[in-house]
């Protein structure tokens, strides 16, 4: 594993530091989603999707329609018409920083 410092990225103006995720096999990886927004942040995410992406739900007005997008948050859906994800319990499944601050994270840990 490459360590990266200040002498080895000049010109950033930022130190790094090597950090680890540890998890409990098989699940070594930490906790993303590129998607957990309120309705507004969804809708900016939507606007700024670049057309290399694929489709670009933002171009289609219904897509961005904050009533519909909360719908498909509600119901766990995806843009795409994909399969309905599984309701998970988040105080189960969010990462304890977001459980222990649940009051800032309310677009997280309720539909």
């Amino acid at each position: 594993m490459r360590t990266f410092t200040q002498n080895n990225l000049p010109n950033t103006g930022t130190l790094c530091e090597m950090w680890t995720i540890a998890g409990t096999s098989p699940g070594y990886a930490g906790w993303h989603c590129s998607w957990c927004f309120d309705v507004e942040g969804i809708q900016m995410k939507l606007a700024a999707a670049q057309r290399d992406d694929g489709v670009r739900w933002g171009d289609i007005a219904e897509k961005t329609d904050a009533s519909y997008i909360n719908s498909l948050r509600k119901k766990g859906l995806l843009f795409d018409n994909s399969p309905a994800l599984t309701p998970r319990d988040p105080n189960e499944t969010a990462p304890a920083y977001v459980r222990e601050n649940a009051e800032k994270f309310m677009c997280l840990m309720r539909p």
